[in-house]
């Protein structure tokens, strides 16, 4: 079973710097995101092929990145708590 209470054994400016790190993730994949859907969304694109492709793109590929986006910055968040909690 795992501890939810605390992070045992971490300093926080490990914490910290994890959750830059992660922030810095974040953002990353969310830019990547936005940038991949602009170039695709002003293609001239025709064909089974390309429908299939886009269609993979919305449906999959551009909500997962959404997701890891939201997981990191959730996570970054979680990690400056904790660090917070153990300065106190």
């Amino acid at each position: 079973m795992r501890e939810k209470s605390g992070m045992i054994g971490s300093s926080p400016a490990e914490l910290e710097d994890a959750a830059r790190n992660l922030s810095d993730a974040a953002d990353w994949v969310g830019r990547s995101n936005r940038e991949l859907s602009a170039s695709l969304g002003s293609l001239s694109w025709a064909g089974g092929a390309a429908l299939h492709f886009l269609d993979l793109w919305s449906s999959r590929y551009k909500p997962a990145m959404g997701s890891t986006e939201a997981f990191l910055t959730r996570q970054a968040t979680r990690l400056r708590h904790q660090a917070l909690c153990l300065r106190s």
